[in-house]
């Protein structure tokens, strides 16, 4: 049995004992997975950063593959003997766990790419600690929000503001659309994107003329029509159904949204 089967064959049982998000190292304030991993000569692969397709790439055995493919779903196999992993603060956290059990050889000239990764997925997942205990409610601001929000939304307002990527899953009727208006207003990204289901677009227009003032005004709103792109005229809020998206997908990223909302984005 080669390194890499042995490491495929203890790989649920290193899912079982992975310790879970506590602080563990109060001194260096660092999640016990995101420690550095010590390099003793012992390496189950390599590890190299492709900087075009902003993907970490895992070179190993077939067994040490074929863990990377169950740790991270994501993951592509695209070449023999290498998987591509996304280089994103969660992954990278990890990969970097992963790492302390089965070493990577890390490319020298992707080394400090590697430190900068796993310091800011250091951040990112204190940041998240940090939000799930003390996860206060707030309130939504003065002026530019109009609506009353519930204990249990004002919760949600606060996950959404500390959460950058946030997935409220709230169950349907409890406010959804308020709470996300509420953010927006709370964080001041305007102009927004607004991306929905075509027969939501006319709901989500009435909402933002009911709820949110900017300035003491009524938002100005726009309806992104027709598949083939074209300038859009100056508004807070651009409403866009996900019928279209396939003709504006190219454009939207460059059109300096500050935010973007997708309702309903199963």
């Amino acid at each position: 049995m080669t390194r890499a089967d042995a490491a495929l064959k203890l790989a649920e049982q290193a899912l079982r004992e992975r310790p879970d998000a506590s602080f563990q190292n109060r001194k260096e304030d660092t999640l016990s997975f995101l420690q550095a991993s010590a390099e003793d000569g012992i390496s189950y692969g390599t590890l190299s950063y492709n900087a075009r397709r902003n993907v970490w790439v895992v070179r190993g055995e077939g067994g040490m593959l074929d863990l990377c493919e169950r740790l991270f779903p994501e993951t592509v196999h695209e070449k023999r003997g290498e998987v591509s992993i996304a280089n994103h603060a969660r992954t990278v956290g990890d990969l970097n766990w992963m790492m302390l059990r089965y070493p990577l050889q890390i490319r020298e000239r992707d080394r400090i790419r590697w430190q900068e990764a796993l310091t800011g997925s250091r951040n990112y997942y204190r940041q998240r600690e940090q939000l799930r205990n003390h996860m206060e409610p707030t309130e939504p601001p003065e002026g530019s929000f109009l609506g009353t929000l519930m204990p249990f939304q004002k919760t949600g307002l606060t996950w959404l503001l500390g959460t950058p990527r946030a997935l409220l899953a709230d169950e349907m009727g409890l406010g959804k659309t308020v709470q996300a208006l509420c953010a927006l207003c709370a964080a001041g990204t305007f102009p927004a994107v607004l991306v929905v289901p075509p027969h939501l677009v006319r709901n989500w227009q009435v909402e933002i003329g009911r709820f949110i003032r900017l300035n003491g005004k009524t938002p100005r709103v726009h309806e992104i029509r027709g598949l083939k792109p074209y300038e859009l005229p100056d508004a807070d809020v651009y409403i866009i159904h996900y019928l279209l998206l396939r003709g504006w997908k190219d454009i939207l990223p460059y059109l300096g949204f500050k935010a973007a909302v997708f309702d309903e984005v199963q």
